[in-house]
């Protein structure tokens, strides 16, 4: 379930390359994404059964814990390896009207 440091003995969870993973990531990773899931879910349920003021906050809440969580993946296949995904533009994206923008001067 967990790899052990040669060096240190200390207990890994998140294995250092891109092609491996122990049993426990997996089981971090998958329940990580279901969550979210649940989050999204629960957001539009929650809105059709309760009070307008408690179904915003609770909404609130869990769009922060969802982006916690997708924070928390992403830094963690940063770390695996070369793949780096990200939700915002990489540094020194040139930004503004259409015509300036990378990628979509026609």
């Amino acid at each position: 379930m967990t790899g052990r440091d040669s060096k240190t003995g200390e207990t890994i969870i998140f294995s250092g390359g891109n092609r491996e993973q122990y049993g426990l990531e997996g089981w971090i990773v998958s329940i990580s994404i279901t969550l979210v899931a649940m989050l999204f879910i629960s957001i539009i349920a929650l809105s059709e059964k309760m009070k307008e003021s408690y179904s915003a906050l609770i909404g609130a809440a869990s769009i922060l814990l969802i982006w916690f969580i997708v924070n928390q993946l992403e830094i963690v296949y940063k770390e695996k390896g070369w793949y780096g995904p990200s939700f915002r533009p990489p540094n020194g994206y040139i930004a503004g009207p259409l015509s300036r923008d990378q990628g979509n001067n026609i």
